[in-house]
């Protein structure tokens, strides 16, 4: 029982990690980045593929999460099929 708790917390403890990481990514180089055009459609342009690049950067950090916690169960599956058998 330990041994699961201690795996969550681990998953947890890395989605975390990783969140905060992005958070700098998108604050560092996200955020300010801008296309060389100088008129008011570059403009809309930047912030829309400003707003597409932090949804990919969401979506994939939901996706790898997904991931992480599907792989424990499946783990966690196995060894209580070990266990029972």
């Amino acid at each position: 029982m330990k041994k699961a708790i201690l795996g969550i917390y681990g998953i947890l403890l890395l989605v975390w990690v990783i969140m905060l990481i992005l958070l700098i990514v998108a604050t560092k180089f996200l955020i300010p980045l801008e296309l060389p055009f100088p008129s008011p459609m570059g403009t809309i342009l930047s912030s829309v593929m400003r707003t597409f690049l932090g949804i990919a950067l969401a979506l994939a950090w939901l996706y790898g999460w997904k991931k992480l916690y599907e792989e424990y169960f499946w783990r966690l599956v196995k060894a209580l099929e070990k266990k029972l058998s």
